[in-house]
């Protein structure tokens, strides 16, 4: 190997073979804990020479196959020591690394004294492998090792099968000299090193940065939205829109207020605008319906959760006490006993046996209460004393009369309607099953409910006799024309007290939620729900002909001057029955599955309509021969041209109706 050329210092040389690596002098730095090499007598200084990226590297790594060739300090540069002019004596002490068989490497040795063309030349001669190589700064240390190099490019070039380095000829003005000749080809060897080039890295884009939201003043800052408390939500309810800026709007929401979305706009989810020539008439959506449609019920103002499903009253019937004021269950005072012994009695409707124990104790008589029996016969009132007793404790009578109608459904549902017409039979009885076999709990909560409210209806609108072994030193009444022929009365101040239980505790929470329940399903236009909203209706309407039937009665008891004992709330009690129907016949949408043929079409279209199994389809099909019956035909037409409301089958025989019109309500 030729001599050291001296026109040429060491940190040319290093610069050379960075320019001939192809590396960009720009991603080095000089370390600072190096010092430039010292000057040696065979070299010229030339300052303006040694550009300043010529400096030693601080880090270098080489292939992981050749770990063992990396130089013991990270501050030297192809073997080299720079810690003085007396590298030699470090030099001897070093290891020299071992090339592989058929190739050579450069040593510090080697470097210092050898020429630019000599450098070239090993250069040429030695693989790009064995080549020292700078870490990128995208590679970081893992805990597990050094990091990972990426591979270098492996294309071909002209001369140099395998390596991508700069010709040798570029550097020919560099250097002032000829190109040297070509390496002489290396023996075989066995291990043959991996293909590697100056640049051949995947870059990634790095994640994008969010940008920090720019901060206004202090002044021009928008007051922050405050949250609602839940307490609050819970209190006020939910947060209410803004009000409407169009006069025109203003006065019809409030207008529509006041009479109510009709039934189309409402289960249409659209704005119901009345009109402001005719408010009290169609509303204005309603008129602009021209051509055919599916319903053609007209504009009804009717609202499902506002329908009366019993007779409601404000407090008990006064003619029995005037103790009361409110149907809030307030037990007697202590001083209003008469006796301190409790006694333990059965009750129950005249009707059933279905026997209800309590506990009742002596009052003290006071201005207003009723102390007998009265009933009216072909020769004037009469009467018979009642024992003067009263619950003793309110709350834990509704508590046990609760569990008392729970387990005695079925029993009402036999004996109330076992004798009548066989449609309300077959009617009920497979409401009842169909409690076990809905589909969903919205359909079984709903039967339930509706059935527990017509039962308590029974228990408030049927007299109640002493049906055990005390019965209080009461006697029994024995006239046809009383209600409670051959048997006790029960004390009329406990009749009072069994209002308020059953008003504030059973009537109108299940009333209230009935009529929910029973307005989700209509809103859902499912037709699936079909079924169910007709057992729901057929049980509530069925339940206002018999609440209609025994308020007239009791009127007719009390020789009253009205038609009903409680004209306004039966009054209200029809209405609530009429806002059912409607709603009933608009999610019909004109097809009366009792009105199908009963064919195969006729099976495929009912199954479809209501989404019904066959059972389902058998039940409507048997219904559809009941009604169709010509003797029950003719009564429901005269029970309905006749307005008896009380009948049992005025109210049901409208669910049937292919267009169903409003009955006058006087």
């Amino acid at each position: 190997m030729a001599a050291m050329d001296p026109r040429f210092t060491h940190g040319q040389l290093v610069g050379a073979l960075v320019e001939s690596l192809g590396l960009s002098p720009d991603v080095f730095r000089a370390s600072a804990t190096l010092r430039p090499p010292s000057r040696s007598a065979d070299a010229v200084h030339v300052p303006s020479a040694v550009p300043s990226w010529a400096m030693p590297v601080q880090r270098w790594s080489y292939p992981d196959h050749d770990r063992d060739h990396i130089p013991s300090s990270e501050s030297s540069l192809l073997g080299l020591d720079h810690s003085g002019d007396d590298a030699g004596a470090h030099l001897a002490a070093r290891q020299p690394p071992k090339p592989l068989a058929g190739h050579s490497i450069i040593t510090g040795t080697t470097y210092r004294g050898a020429g630019y063309a000599d450098v070239l030349e090993w250069m040429q001669a030695t693989p790009a492998a064995y080549l020292p190589r700078k870490v990128p700064a995208s590679s970081a240390r893992t805990r597990d090792g050094p990091p990972a190099i990426p591979p270098l490019s492996t294309k071909p070039r002209v001369g140099y099968p395998g390596d991508a380095r700069p010709s040798p000829a570029s550097h020919a003005s560099v250097s002032g000299s000829a190109t040297p000749p070509a390496a002489p080809n290396p023996p075989p060897s066995t291990t043959v090193a991996p293909p590697l080039g100056p640049c051949s890295k995947v870059w990634e884009l790095p994640p994008r940065i969010r940008r920090r939201k720019k901060i206004k003043p202090e002044s021009l800052r928008a007051p922050a939205k405050q949250k609602r408390d839940p307490r609050q939500v819970a209190e006020l309810g939910p947060k209410r829109r803004g009000a409407y800026t169009d006069e025109t709007k203003k006065r019809n929401t409030a207008l529509t207020r006041i009479l109510k979305s009709c039934i189309r706009c409402r289960m249409n989810r659209g704005r119901c605008n009345p009109d402001p020539e005719d408010p009290f008439g169609s509303c204005l959506t309603c008129k602009r319906i021209t051509g055919p449609t599916l319903c053609k019920m007209p504009c009804y103002r009717y609202i499902i959760t506002d329908a009366s499903l019993y007779r409601e009253q404000r407090a008990p019937f006064q003619l029995y006490t005037r103790r009361w004021q409110s149907m809030d269950m307030v037990n007697i005072a202590e001083d209003g006993w008469a006796s301190p012994e409790v006694r333990i009695i059965e009750v129950s409707p005249n009707h059933i046996y279905a026997p209800f124990k309590f506990r009742v104790r002596e009052f003290v008589p006071v201005d207003g209460d009723l102390l007998e029996e009265q009933w009216t016969t072909a020769h004037g009132k009469q009467t018979i004393a009642l024992p003067r007793y009263a619950v003793v404790d309110m709350h834990e009578t509704a508590t046990e009369m609760k569990e008392y109608i729970e387990r005695n459904i079925s029993n009402f549902i036999a004996v109330t309607v076992g004798h009548l017409d066989q449609l309300l039979w077959e009617t009920y009885t497979t409401a009842f099953r169909h409690i076990g076999t809905a589909r969903t709990p919205e359909e079984r909560s709903l039967l339930t409910n509706a059935l527990r409210l017509w039962v308590t209806c029974r228990l408030i609108s049927n007299p109640v006799h002493v049906c055990g072994d005390d019965k209080l030193g009461g006697h029994a009444v024995y006239s046809p024309d009383s209600l409670h022929n051959g048997k006790v009365p029960m004390p009329v101040i406990v009749t009072a007290q069994f209002e308020c239980i059953n008003y504030t505790t059973f009537l109108r929470p299940w009333s209230k939620a009935v009529l929910k329940q029973l307005n989700e399903l209509v809103l859902a236009k499912k037709r699936e729900y079909w079924l169910s909203i007709y057992y729901a209706m057929f049980v509530l309407l069925h339940s206002c002909s018999m609440m209609t039937r025994r308020d007239a009665e009791t009127a007719e008891q009390y020789d009253m001057k009205t038609q009903y004992a409680n004209p306004e709330s039966i009054k209200a009690h029809h209405s609530g029955a009429q806002t059912m129907l409607a709603h009933f016949h608009f999610i019909n949408k004109g097809v009366i599955p009792f009105s199908l043929p009963h064919n195969e079409a006729g099976k495929q279209e009912l199954a479809k309509a209501a989404n019904l199994t066959e059972d389902e389809i058998a039940f409507v099909w048997r219904t559809a021969r009941m009604i169709n019956e010509p003797e029950r035909a003719a009564r429901m037409k005269h029970a309905r041209d006749a307005g008896a409301v009380g009948d049992d089958l005025y109210w049901i025989s409208m669910l049937y109706d292919r267009e169903w019109i409003p009955q006058a309500n006087d």
